[in-house]
């Protein structure tokens, strides 16, 4: 059964310590003054077409004090088909982890992704095609998973029933096939016949 977008939404929102300890963050992109990272693990689909997902900013140290924060994490949906996003909520945490404040969003109006842009770098994470080495990581899981299952494949499968052998001819007569698939097909026999009109 699949989880209704606002229930997905509302467990990602009641969540965001446990969210914050599991994650694997990953660089999206960088400068001086911050990291943009994202939460792959976190991506998860709610609607068709749309996907929700953990990103944070982190702040370079002689940006801290200025904001008041280290790290800021936003739960973000995405549209991968009108190519849109909304925040739902964010987390500002210091530079210990420790939250300093979060909000719900109360505006989710969805927003145009702007090209060459931040957003645009972590719509197409969230919503491009995986990559080669995602790829790779699946087709590995699915190799580990059927060698594990190889043996209980093997100790459930019947034996295969074993072909007869021609029974021996009598002289003077040509020995029969094994199978009706080794026959040879017989001459087709035409009658005469009448065609008749359909009307």
């Amino acid at each position: 059964m699949k989880l209704s977008r606002l229930a997905l939404v509302a467990l990602m929102i009641a969540s965001p310590l446990q969210v914050a300890l599991a994650a694997d963050w990953q660089l999206v992109l960088s400068d001086r003054n911050r990291r943009v990272e994202i939460d792959r693990g976190s991506i998860l689909t709610s609607d068709r077409g749309t996907k929700v997902s953990w990103g944070r900013v982190v702040l370079a140290n002689n940006e801290v004090a200025a904001a008041g924060y280290a790290t800021i994490k936003a739960l973000n949906r995405y549209d991968c088909q009108n190519r849109t996003f909304s925040t739902i909520k964010r987390v500002y945490l210091d530079a210990d982890d420790n939250l300093v404040r979060e909000e719900n969003v109360e505006d989710q109006t969805p927003l145009r992704v702007t090209p060459s842009s931040v957003d645009e770098r972590m719509w197409r994470e969230v919503c491009g095609p995986p990559s080669v080495a995602d790829l790779q990581k699946v087709a590995d899981e699915v190799q580990k998973l059927a060698d594990s299952m190889q043996p209980r494949l093997e100790a459930a499968a019947p034996a295969a029933p074993k072909a007869s052998a021609p029974a021996p001819a009598k002289a003077g007569q040509p020995a029969k096939p094994a199978t009706a698939q080794a026959a040879r097909a017989a001459p087709i026999e035409t009658a005469t016949s009448t065609v008749q009109t359909l009307r």
